[in-house]
């Protein structure tokens, strides 16, 4: 059958269409459903940990893991973890092979998820793949909560997901809260505001040591005066990187990753610049509880 230019045109503009939204991660209306979850399906965990008290000086990992898509993402990881033993993700996915990966690591984690959305396969609508953010530890969690923004991202018309971990440590009778945010990227200041802003009570109305880290999306000079302003109103302190090779917005420069901390002693930080598993680089820090 002869067939006309114009429909290898139309063709060829649906599979560019096809393939600019998988990279993009719009699949819902060519791969996969997006779905938001509703608020008792946004929390789940995996994995076991068998400690039970963090070490009073312990080691963090920050990292927004690009949906696992790098090819060196499984090794990078693994080398980056085997001597941390709290890790906080953005951007992490359960694909089942990235479950297993994480799983069965040679360090027993429990990880946290709070799903910011779910892809739901027609093929297999029960398990549906969530994205959102992860925080693991060597510890079980004390105590887990999740906040998902109201508001959602322009086009993708996704929200974003912080998760708020607590966890027992030793010879110390307070408890070291971590916060796990990935930060509203598009639409302005309010949306980040607001974001920002219902995270404040956890970290008011708690007594020990707090962790606030992750990728913030402080892509522009209003947002991270906001976000400046408010950890300095909370007591929180920034996280300096001596060789700071942090990844930055193309257009303002600003880096988009942040470490916060409060009632501890940072010992050491570093950002692993060489790092090819991710988009974002990889940061970590030693903390010493302050007694």
């Amino acid at each position: 059958t002869k067939q006309s230019p114009g429909m290898y045109m139309v063709i060829t503009i649906t599979s560019i269409i096809s393939v600019v939204a998988i990279y993009f991660g719009i699949t819902s209306f060519f791969v996969n459903k997006k779905i938001i979850p509703t608020p008792d399906q946004v929390l789940t965990q995996f994995g076991d940990a068998h400690d039970q008290l963090l070490p009073s000086t312990f080691r963090l990992l920050v990292w927004n893991i690009q949906k696992t898509k790098q090819r060196s993402f499984g090794d990078d990881y693994l080398e980056l973890v085997k001597d941390k033993q709290v890790v906080l993700l953005q951007e992490f996915i359960t694909y089942p092979h990235i479950v297993d990966l994480f799983t069965n690591a040679p360090t027993t984690v429990e990880y946290n998820v709070a799903t910011s959305f779910m892809y739901v396969d027609g093929s297999d609508p029960e398990n549906p793949t969530r994205t959102g953010v992860a925080t693991g530890a060597v510890v079980p969690s004390l105590s887990t909560f999740a906040e998902v923004t109201d508001d959602v991202e322009p086009f993708v018309k996704t929200p974003k997901a912080t998760i708020i971990t607590e966890y027992a440590l030793e010879n110390c009778e307070e408890n070291v809260m971590v916060v796990n945010i990935h930060g509203r990227n598009r639409g302005g200041l309010s949306p980040f505001q607001n974001q920002l802003d219902a995270l404040a009570r956890y970290m008011e109305n708690h007594d020990g040591p707090v962790v606030f880290a992750g990728d913030f999306n402080t892509n522009n000079q209003e947002k991270q005066d906001y976000l400046m302003e408010y950890v300095a109103n909370l007591g929180l302190e920034e996280v300096i990187f001596e060789d700071d090779q942090r990844t930055k917005s193309k257009l303002s420069r600003l880096p988009l990753d942040h470490i916060f901390v409060k009632g501890v002693i940072v010992e050491d930080s570093i950002v692993f610049g060489n790092i090819k598993g991710s988009d974002h680089q990889p940061m970590s820090v030693t903390i010493r509880v302050v007694m």
